[in-house]
């Protein structure tokens, strides 16, 4: 009985170290954070300067129809 529970201490342990070494500081969750945003930006502006385009160009077909 004891050994089992030794055995299941240990890998106890074990899991709660793997989770202790992925917790990061605070810093460094404000940078991927960070990361994250600009991407996310970046295609947002994208996906509006295609819609933009997009309108734009129909906008001349219908004026050029006129």
């Amino acid at each position: 009985m004891s050994k089992a529970l030794d055995e299941a201490s240990e890998n106890n342990n074990e899991l709660n170290e793997v989770k202790n070494q992925k917790n990061l500081c605070v810093h460094e969750l404000k940078k991927k954070l960070r990361v994250k945003q600009k991407r996310q930006f970046i295609k947002n502006t994208i996906i509006l300067s295609f819609i933009i385009i997009f309108f734009g160009a129909i906008s001349l077909l219908i004026y050029q129809s006129l």
